[in-house]
C-alpha cells in the first residue's frame, strides 16, 4: 500500500502549490528528512503542536476494561482514557488525543494485567489486544514492551528503533505460530492483520474466536521475555517459535490506522505520472485537485488493494488526506479496478476547501 511518509510530502507539496496552507505550514512540514515517524535521520523528532487522534478497540474475548494510554516518537504520553466497557459488557472503543509525531504505542492497563498495540500513524483504526501484543513483543526483539513504553523516544532515536516494517512482521509471527486457530476463525489475508483487522468484542468470530481459543501468557526476567500458549484450560497448547517462518502469511495492511504500509522503505516519489512499472513491483500515480500529479513508485507485488473496503481502510488514506497541516474531512471513498478516489474537506489557515486525491496503480 501506499508509504505515509511519501504521501506525506506529496499531500503537502500540493497542498503548498496550490496556496491552501499558510507559510509556516508550508516551511515546516514533512521535507523527507525529519524524523516524525521514526524513519529519518535518528534524533529525536522537532516540535509539534499539531495534534492526531488514536482511535481503536481494545478487547479479549469481551471488551477489555481498562485504561488506554498512548506514547509518541518524542516520547510525550497522553492522558489515559478509559475503555467502552463495563463488566465484560461494550465495546471496548477509545479514543486518544496525542501530538502528531507518530509511531505511536499503545499501552491498555487494567489491574495487574496490561496489553500493547502500535500505530505507525494516527487517525484510523487501531486494535489492542492479546494478539496485538505478540506481535508488538516480536517486532520488538523479545524485550520488556514495559520498558518499551517507557522509554520509547530513546527507542525511536535509535537502530533498533520499532518501525511499521517490525510490527507488520510481528503481526505474520503471530499468524504463523498460530495458524490452525486462525484458519478456523477463517482469518487470512488482509483481514487476519491483527492491528487492522475487523474487531468485534464478545462476537465469538473472527479475533475474538481465536482469543477464545488461546491464553497467551509473557514472561520477563529482566528485558528478555519469552511467550507461552496455553488452552484456556491452562495446559500446553503449542510451543511458541519466534523464529517461525512467516511464508505463505500474506497481507501488507497497515500497523494501526486501517491497512497501508506505514513507515515502509524503499519507495521513491517522482513528479509527474507514472512510467510502467519495474518487474515484480507497483507504482501508484496520484493526483491531487488541486495540486499536482506525482509518481510513488517501489512498492513490492501484490501491494494493490483488491476491494474498495481495503483501499478505503488504508492508513494513509483515512489519516493523511491532510498531512500537511489543518483538519480534514473524508466526504467519500471509492474503488474500482485500478483506481480509487477519495474526496475531503480541507480546514486550513481560516478556509475550508474541497480536495480530491486520485490514485491510479501500475502492476499488481
Amino acid at each position: 500500500m501506499i508509504d505515509a511518509r511519501a504521501f506525506k510530502r506529496v499531500t503537502l507539496t500540493a497542498l503548498c502549490t496550490a496556496g491552501l496552507l499558510s507559510l509556516a505550514a508550508c516551511g515546516g512540514g514533512d521535507d523527507g528528512n525529519s524524523n516524525q515517524d521514526g524513519q529519518g535521520g535518528g534524533g529525536t523528532p522537532p516540535p509539534s503542536t499539531a495534534k492526531t487522534t488514536i482511535s481503536g478497540i481494545a478487547a479479549k474475548t469481551s471488551c477489555f476494561a481498562g485504561q488506554i494510554e498512548v506514547v509518541n516518537a518524542a516520547g510525550t504520553k497522553s492522558d489515559p482514557v478509559a475503555t467502552s466497557c463495563s463488566n465484560g459488557t461494550g465495546t471496548g472503543a477509545f479514543s486518544v488525543q496525542i501530538d502528531d509525531q507518530p509511531p505511536f504505542l499503545i499501552r491498555a492497563v487494567s489491574g495487574d494485567e496490561t496489553l500493547f498495540s502500535f500505530a505507525a500513524l494516527g487517525g484510523g483504526s487501531v486494535n489492542v489486544t492479546p494478539l496485538t501484543t505478540l506481535a508488538v513483543l516480536d517486532a520488538n526483539g523479545y524485550k520488556s514492551l514495559a520498558d518499551l513504553f517507557g522509554n520509547f523516544a530513546a527507542n525511536q532515536s535509535g537502530s533498533a528503533r520499532l518501525n511499521s516494517d517490525a510490527a507488520l512482521e510481528g503481526a505474520r509471527k503471530v499468524v504463523a505460530n498460530l495458524q490452525a486457530q486462525f484458519a478456523s476463525a477463517g482469518l487470512s489475508g488482509p483481514d487476519s492483520n491483527v492491528f487492522s483487522g475487523a474487531l468485534s468484542a464478545g462476537s465469538n468470530a473472527g479475533f475474538t474466536r481465536v482469543l477464545a481459543a488461546v491464553l497467551p501468557i509473557i514472561q520477563c526476567s529482566g528485558n528478555v521475555c519469552t511467550v507461552r500458549v496455553n488452552a484456556p484450560d491452562g495446559s500446553e497448547l503449542l510451543s511458541w517459535n519466534p523464529a517461525i517462518s512467516t511464508t505463505g502469511v500474506s497481507f501488507s495492511a497497515a500497523t494501526g490506522g486501517g491497512s497501508g504500509s506505514g513507515g515502509s522503505t524503499g519507495h521513491t516519489v517522482t513528479p509527474g505520472a507514472c512510467g510502467a512499472p519495474a518487474a515484480n513491483t507497483v507504482s501508484i500515480e496520484i493526483t491531487t485537485t488541486p495540486g499536482a500529479t506525482m509518481c510513488l513508485s517501489g512498492l513490492a507485488a501484490g501491494s494493490k488493494p483488491t476491494s474498495e473496503s481495503q483501499f478505503c481502510a488504508d492508513e494513509v488514506v483515512a489519516s493523511q488526506i491532510g498531512a500537511g497541516g489543518g483538519s480534514y474531512t473524508v466526504n467519500s471513498c471509492s474503488f474500482s479496478g485500478d483506481t480509487g478516489t477519495i474526496a475531503a474537506t480541507i480546514s486550513a489557515s481560516g478556509f475550508s476547501l474541497p480536495y480530491t486525491v486520485n490514485y491510479r496503480y501500475f502492476g499488481s
